[in-house]
């Protein structure tokens, strides 16, 4: 669920929670033990989109999400990287700006720093970035 406010034309907020559940199963000809990559993520989302003036269009969103898996074996005998707690905050932001009648500037990025909660040195990020302008005839 969220919310959105009108800061006045072109500016609206948005803020939200964001709550997913996923449980694995096995079928028949599958083998292994998907339980331990059940999980639970909730988190706030936060966003900002401007909208409207000379062409120009912008979003930005930020989410913080909490991922836990509950039934990960952590140990130092049994230790799964892939399947442990960890605490994801993604940005995503969106440009595009009609520069002429002619001239169109495009810009996409996603940024994703992934922290692991239980061991240290296991943390990711993920980084697109993305550039376009385009000329029409």
């Amino acid at each position: 669920p969220s919310f959105e406010v009108h800061l006045g034309y072109p500016f609206h907020v948005r803020f939200g929670y964001q709550y997913s559940k996923y449980d694995y199963f096995l079928d028949d000809e599958t083998t292994g033990d998907p339980d331990i990559e059940d999980y639970i993520a909730h988190g706030p989302v936060v966003g900002l989109d401007i909208i409207g003036f000379n062409g120009f269009m912008a979003s930005l969103s930020n989410s913080y999400e909490f991922r836990r898996f509950p039934n990960s074996p952590i140990s130092d005998e049994s230790y799964y990287a892939l399947y442990t707690d960890r605490n994801i905050n993604s940005l995503f932001f969106y440009v595009s700006w009609k520069l002429s009648y002619n001239w169109e500037l495009n810009v996409l990025g996603h940024f994703d720093y992934d922290k692991e909660q239980d061991h240290d040195g296991n943390d990711s990020r993920t980084n697109l970035l993305n550039f376009e302008l385009s000329y029409q005839f």
